[in-house]
């Protein structure tokens, strides 16, 4: 795969996502593809489908692409994200799901889409996006709801937690863990996003992450970039890749440095 033709067309689309991360995906679902990991790929908020558009790149055989948004609701937005779909990937439009409503309200989990399809999202999301939340509420609504539709073997991205506009995004996802500590475990995160797992997969995608990630990148991510796996003793290893040079220490007990 040309993944470079691929986000060039992503270009294309308007909206925010970071090029690192539009690399993080191309990687976790290309790997999950080699794989032949199954799942639907969804994500809530879906604004003009620029992410969305990354999604479909990576649908394959029956598998949906499920987009949330109140957006959606405004007059020739679902058309505009039908059609950017088309731009971008070659999915088949029976495959895409797009409904004008908060993802808090999404609760069919198993239904009969427009095009007559019946379509089963629970316990079947392979890869799922929170995009563009920025309050604790709704962000423990998502992932709530995320946690009813990922499969055993899923990954979750969520957005804006780096932002330092938005810290109750860090704070819902901590609450939500302590109350459902075998939901997630994060994996890794980028500047402005965080990648998590299912608890009993964390070890496998770490290990993943540093002997696959790396070298993709790379092979295939033009730009400078840094990158660090924590070692604290208490915590369980995450993974940072950043596009910011910092000034790091090599001595640094809790980090091992990269990149």
């Amino acid at each position: 795969m040309n993944f470079t033709d691929i986000n060039e067309k992503i270009d294309t689309i308007e909206g925010n996502f970071e090029v690192i991360d539009r690399y993080i995906f191309d990687w976790i679902l290309n790997l999950q593809n080699e794989e032949n990991t199954y799942g639907h790929l969804v994500e809530f908020g879906v604004h003009k489908g620029k992410s969305l558009c990354k999604l479909a790149q990576y649908q394959k055989g029956a598998e949906h692409v499920l987009g949330l948004d109140l957006y959606l609701s405004q007059e020739g937005a679902k058309s505009n994200v039908l059609n950017s779909l088309k731009k971008t990937s070659t999915i088949q439009l029976a495959l895409v799901d797009l409904f004008p409503i908060q993802s808090t309200y999404f609760q069919d989990f198993k239904f009969t889409n427009e095009k007559g399809v019946h379509v089963n999202y629970f316990k079947k999301t392979r890869f799922l996006h929170i995009n563009s939340i920025c309050n604790g509420t709704e962000t423990y609504s998502n992932l709530e709801l995320a946690d009813k539709l990922l499969d055993n073997n899923g990954i979750i991205a969520i957005n804006n937690w780096n932002n330092p506009l938005y810290p109750d995004v860090i704070d819902a996802f901590y609450r939500y863990i302590a109350v459902h500590p075998n939901s997630y475990k994060i994996i890794m995160t980028s500047d402005n996003k965080m990648y998590a797992c299912r608890p009993h997969e964390h070890q496998n995608f770490i290990w993943r992450a540093e002997t696959k990630l790396l070298p993709f990148l790379k092979d295939n991510y033009k730009k400078a970039y840094t990158a660090i796996r924590t070692k604290n003793y208490v915590d369980t290893a995450k993974i940072v890749i950043t596009s910011k040079r910092n000034n790091l220490d090599n001595q640094n007990p809790a980090i091992d440095i990269l990149v």
